[in-house]
Formats: structure tokens, sequence, C-alpha cells
């Protein structure tokens, strides 16, 4: 073939080539340039509910129990219990110069040196010293007994009498004083006394509740007898 036969060939072919499409399935040309791509369709989205929580309530406050601080004593505040008889007393007015005297800083002993009494009887005196480091006050009676080695209370306790009370005050390392009178139980027969030997004495000072101790080895009643008397607190020894 020469030149002139080869150049018709190309020509041909191009031409065929360029004729040619891109046929659909049934057979026509589908021009792709022409083609419309497919649109999703817009769907608009449907909002969902909120649910509406209910408010919340809140609940009415209930007014708070009170407790009281500490435990509440059935007792009048201004009494010293002395065991089940006769209490410690300060009731009544009196003028202060410093706190009263607290039991932990009191030292309770008993001196008969510088007492008497009338036949049947022995007087002396309660002493309460101020181990503390401050002054303090005192006013009115303090309660004494006899008690057994267990600490039990023995007879009755101590009866009051002497001069109307008045407030003392107590320095520190000094001492305040109550005239105290011990009955001879042999005043009383037994059938009355059942009499004893007490191991001691406790001692409330006045407007304590806390109880001192004094050992001392005495004569006493186990019954309801005024075996015991006491006087006011004071400065005089």
């Amino acid at each position: 073939m020469g030149r002139t036969g080869l150049a018709l060939l190309l020509t041909a072919l191009v031409a065929g080539t360029a004729g040619c499409g891109s046929s659909s399935d049934d057979g026509r040309i589908s021009d792709a340039s022409t083609q419309t791509p497919d649109v999703a369709a817009d769907v608009t989205p449907t909002p969902t509910a909120t649910a509406t929580s209910p408010a919340s309530t809140t609940p009415a406050t209930s007014p708070g129990s009170t407790s009281p601080s500490g435990g509440v004593s059935t007792d009048d505040p201004g009494q010293g219990i002395e065991g089940n008889g006769t209490p410690g007393s300060n009731a009544g007015a009196g003028s202060s110069s410093g706190s009263a005297c607290a039991s932990a800083n009191l030292k309770a002993s008993l001196d008969f040196t510088t007492g008497g009494g009338a036949a049947g009887s022995t007087t002396g005196n309660l002493v309460l010293t101020n181990t503390g480091s401050s002054s303090c006050t005192l006013y009115g009676y303090p309660g004494v007994s006899f008690v057994d080695g267990g600490g039990k209370q023995l007879g009755a306790a101590a009866a009051r009498s002497g001069a109307a009370a008045k407030t003392v005050t107590v320095r520190a390392g000094d001492a305040a004083f109550a005239e105290l009178k011990i009955a001879d139980v042999l005043n009383y027969d037994d059938a009355t006394c059942g009499r004893t030997t007490a191991t001691g004495f406790r001692v409330y000072p006045p407007g304590e509740k806390a109880a001192l101790f004094v050992e001392r080895s005495t004569k006493a009643c186990t019954k309801d007898v005024a075996v015991l008397t006491v006087g006011p607190v004071s400065t005089d020894g």
C-alpha cells in the first residue's frame, strides 16, 4: 500500500471513531454531558418532641430537733444532791466576786482539833481547800453523809443549822469551813439507830453534784437518825 492508501485508511478510522457515541442498554446514544445527576429528595426532618420534665418540688423543711447540749439534770441546779437525803444548797441571793468553786478544784478534809461540843457530841470543821489556780466563791451549805466502804450512804444526811449563809471568796490555796457536829450514836438505842462503823464521809460542796470523800472511821447509824449537823460555809476556821 502506498502512502496515499495509508493516509486514506487513517482518515477513515479517525472519522469512524468520532462518530461513535455511548450506547445505552436500549441502543440509544447517551450523551454523558446531557445526563442529569440523580438528586436526593430534600427530606425535612421531623423535629423530635422533647418531653418536659415536671418541675422539681422541694419539700418544706421540717424544723430540726434541738438536742440539748449535754444531759439535762432534773435536780435544782442550785442543789448538790447529798445521796437520798438533804442536798448541799447554795439557794438564795448572795453577791459574787468570782466563779463558783467546782468540786474538781476543791479538797475536803475534817478538823476536830479546834472544836468542842456538848455532852454526847463532837464538833469540828469540814474544810474545803481551793486547789485551783484562781479565787472562787462558795455560798450555802455543803451536803454531808456517812458512807460505807463501797460508797453507800449510811443513815440520814446532815441536817442544817447555824448562822445565815453568806458568799465567801476562797483564794487559791486557802480554805472555807463549815461547822460539823457528830452526835454520839450511843445516844440512841440500837433498834432506833442500827449502829455500824462508817468508812468516811461523802461531801457535796454547795451547788455541786460531784462528790468529794473524806476517809475517817466513825461510829454511825444506818437508820434515819439525825447524827450529823452542818452549818453554812464561812472563812472562820
